[in-house]
């Protein structure tokens, strides 16, 4: 967004992005922006997510559309039995695993999280994981991910 402001040019247009939170970009739009149209850009898996139900619930004038769509990568070719630890970034990455390989079975195989949301899924996909990020201690799934190698070389 701070991007778009500086460097593209647009007429009458206005960009607004809060501070990480989705009532911050409510409270920017305010009562000064109220009657203006909106174009909310999502994914295509979320296009009616959360952002769009605030926007309802607040009775802004809108719409959402679709600007990137995820396509999964065919990883079946490729042997899960031979890593030690397979991390993922996203609930998406837990779907691409499923996609890729619908009968896999987790066995000695560590999963490292980064955040709540992909640690989530890989709950919900009924796996383990094994090593979480961030947390006070590794604030990085570099540093969570040493931590948990000094672990196991202690034993």
């Amino acid at each position: 967004a701070v991007y778009l402001q500086k460097h593209i040019v647009y007429r009458k247009r206005k960009i607004f992005f809060g501070n990480g939170s989705l009532q911050s970009i409510i409270e920017l739009i305010g009562s000064k922006h109220k009657e203006e149209k909106f174009l909310i850009a999502a994914t295509a898996d979320n296009l009616k997510g959360d952002l769009h139900k605030l926007f309802s619930k607040t009775k802004f004038k809108f719409e959402s559309a679709a600007f990137v769509k995820t396509i999964y990568s065919n990883l079946t070719e490729m042997d899960m039995s031979k890593y030690q630890v397979a991390v993922f970034y996203s609930p998406a990455d837990v779907k691409s695993l499923q996609e890729n390989f619908p009968e896999f079975e987790q066995k000695e195989l560590q999963i490292a999280t980064f955040g709540p949301a992909a640690a989530k899924a890989v709950a919900a996909a009924g796996l383990r994981v094994d090593i979480t990020a961030p947390t006070p201690e590794a604030p990085s799934i570099a540093k969570a991910l040493m931590l948990h190698l000094q672990k196991e070389n202690k034993k």
